[in-house]
């Protein structure tokens, strides 16, 4: 008598008992894969364009920045000019911010200094915190409240964060030398807020990996900025670039109206000095 193979049946039912390992298994990759790009720098807000300020002279300090990276320091209307290594910066805005409060610092940078060197007495002049209410403010503030949801309803909505919040840059690097800064801080902002603009060792600009000319910058941020008016500049400068052409790039932002700016820097590691 032959034997019948028994024909297994397939169940048309949708299997859920292992949506929770599902999810917990994309997370653990987003969690691995997922990289942050905090975005670190100098931050500054540029003049508008026709903005002009009166301010007495006794209440202005100048710190002017030599091709060779050191800086005259001229107080006011004082005709005698003091000159020191940018280092020393930071010591001296400090005693004069103890004499007078309402003291503003400028910058005078020389053309054919490198973008460094700027670098260096904005950091020192940060650090004296001289420019303490300047900056960009943080937005938001963590909570303390602890989470009492289900372990899986949290796995899930972590998942919906990491797959909302990633963002697979396209954006080519570009070989520069950074510049250093003690006084790096994180921008909080959102990356579709910040247009990273890239000057290479040899001048040449890239904005969204589109080589742009000098007098060009202003009109292509304008419409960008026009469209979002939250947008962070990041300027990605070679170290050794001269001056003259940071400068032009800032004097094109202003013109478009893109005033929040930042210097990319990476964080200075030095032994820090002691303060008495």
């Amino acid at each position: 008598m032959p034997i019948l193979n028994r024909k297994q049946r397939v169940s048309d039912e949708i299997p859920t008992a292992s949506m929770a390992d599902i999810a917990f298994l994309l997370l653990v990759f987003f969690l691995t894969t997922t990289v942050f790009n905090e975005e670190k720098g100098l931050p500054i807000v540029l003049p508008e364009q026709a903005e002009e300020q009166d301010v007495s002279a006794k209440n202005l300090i100048f710190f002017i920045v030599r091709p060779d990276g050191s800086v005259v320091v001229k107080r006011g209307e004082s005709e005698q000019e003091q000159v020191v290594q940018y280092r020393q910066v930071e010591i001296i805005l400090r005693q004069e911010l103890a004499q007078n409060s309402n003291l503003i610092a400028a910058v005078k940078t020389d053309p054919n200094a490198a973008y460094r060197h700027m670098v260096n007495v904005l950091d020192e002049i940060k650090k004296a915190g001289a420019e303490r209410k300047k900056g960009f403010r943080r937005k938001s503030g963590a909570s303390s409240d602890i989470p009492s949801s289900s372990m899986a309803d949290i796995a899930f909505l972590l998942l919906i964060f990491f797959m909302v919040s990633t963002v697979f840059r396209k954006e080519k690097k570009r070989n520069i030398e950074w510049t250093t800064a003690e006084a790096t801080e994180k921008i909080d902002e959102k990356r579709k807020n910040i247009l990273h603009i890239w000057v290479e060792p040899d001048g040449t600009v890239f904005i969204n990996d589109q080589i742009v000319p000098y007098e060009n910058i202003g009109d292509l941020v304008r419409p960008i900025y026009a469209e979002n008016r939250e947008l962070v500049v990041a300027i990605r400068g070679d170290r050794d670039v001269p001056y003259s052409q940071i400068n032009t790039i800032t004097e094109q932002l202003q013109s478009s109206g893109a005033v929040r700016v930042t210097f990319a820097t990476r964080v200075e590691q030095r032994v820090q000095r002691a303060r008495r």
